[in-house]
């Protein structure tokens, strides 16, 4: 029995849409990436192409960030652990912090299309000010063993801001995350109904 090509695209369309949300197989990396090559020709577009490339940044702030996290997941989630249970710590990896920082700030000099995404991108930014630096001393105590010499007590110190600092960013950054994939699926099904 032949299939209709109609109905090909439209279970093609679910696929990739269900794959994209999930994450899955890195399709939500491939539609920021199209979505982003989109933003580079954004001169004569207009709707959903506008708005989808203006959201584009902030798509690929998000999955940088969260697949850094995936991927370093396995020495992210036991040194955090460590310091819940006031553990000392000898090796340290956290997020990338001041990447997203970074590349949210970029982002930032233009609007995402959307006011709550743009004042909860703010509000990440905001805490980001006092964690991506508290992050890279950290990192530098550390790597260069200074803990050694004043036995952990800076490495208390940094633990206490970190965890603090650490609740109020993943507030922040699950309402930005919601928020963005919240607005990107909504784009996208305005793309399939268009």
């Amino acid at each position: 029995m032949k299939k209709s090509p109609k109905i090909f695209l439209a279970m093609s369309l679910m696929v990739l849409s269900a794959a994209a949300l999930t994450g899955c197989c890195g399709f939500s990396e491939m539609i920021g990436s199209a979505v982003s090559t989109a933003s580079d020709s954004a001169d004569g577009l207009s709707g959903i192409d506008k708005k989808s490339s203006a959201l584009a940044p902030y798509v690929k702030a998000k999955n940088d960030f969260d697949g850094k996290n995936v991927t370093f997941a396995y020495a992210i989630d036991p040194a955090l652990q460590k310091m819940k249970n006031g553990e000392p710590l000898t090796v340290l990896m956290l997020p990338g912090y001041k990447d997203l920082q970074q590349n949210l700030t970029q982002a930032k000099s233009k609007s995402s299309g959307f006011q709550d995404i743009d004042q909860s991108r703010d509000a990440v930014l905001e805490v980001l000010n006092d964690l991506a630096p508290l992050a890279e001393k950290m990192d530098s105590y550390y790597s260069t063993k200074e803990y050694a010499a004043d036995q952990y007590a800076k490495g208390a110190e940094y633990t206490g801001q970190y965890l603090a600092l650490k609740e109020k960013f993943d507030q922040a950054y699950d309402q930005f995350d919601n928020l963005v994939r919240q607005h990107s699926a909504q784009l996208r099904e305005q793309e399939a109904e268009a």
